[in-house]
């Protein structure tokens, strides 16, 4: 099995569907608030790297910053009655339905 690293704008392509056994959507403000304010303290490290970057005329920092990553997402590819993709969401429903409702 083979870890592929996407953009979260890329995963709005990707059918997904969600089993029977999954429980639904729990999170509550606090867990949305908490994602939230990951990505924003990584945003803005990334934009002070970028000025660093810009006035040592160095991108050491930007490049050591890298990109934001969240927890991975399990899935499992299958193709539907139509023959078209669509990936099972085993694990990580709680994220990518936040994401996609802050989309």
């Amino acid at each position: 099995m083979a870890l592929k690293i996407k953009h979260v704008f890329e995963l709005s392509e990707l059918s997904f569907s969600i089993p029977g056994y999954q429980r639904g959507y729990r999170w509550e403000r606090k867990q949305i608030e908490q994602l939230l304010d990951d990505l924003r303290e990584f945003a803005l490290l990334k934009a002070k790297a970028r000025v660093l970057a810009r006035v040592k005329k160095d991108n050491t920092a930007l490049e050591n910053l890298g990109f934001y990553c969240l927890q991975p997402l399990a899935v499992l590819k299958k193709v539907n009655e139509e023959g078209t993709e669509e990936y099972e969401l085993i694990d990580g429903q709680q994220r990518l339905t936040t994401l996609y409702l802050i989309m």
